[in-house]
């Protein structure tokens, strides 16, 4: 049986691999090992689910404004990582 990479793991390969050649880079480099952080990434791609993004958001809205993790979460959830 293979076992699926992490979230983190395509983040991280994506943040290596894509990252560096776009305008902006320094700043999705930022928001992306940020990211990496949290334990939540380090869960299997089908075991995450939406209680935890959720949880994530809930911790995350201590720290920063809601239009700064919709911002930081757009990279995920439009597929580019």
């Amino acid at each position: 049986m293979l076992t699926q990479p992490s979230l983190g793991y395509r983040i991280r390969r994506y943040r290596d691999d894509f990252t560096p050649r776009k305008r902006g880079h320094r700043d999705e480099i930022i928001v992306l090992t940020a990211f990496l952080r949290h334990p939540i990434w380090n869960k299997a791609l089908s075991s995450i689910s939406a209680p935890d993004f959720a949880a994530y958001r809930d911790e995350r809205l201590r720290v920063v404004k809601l239009a700064t993790i919709k911002r930081q979460l757009a990279t995920v959830q439009n597929g580019r990582a």
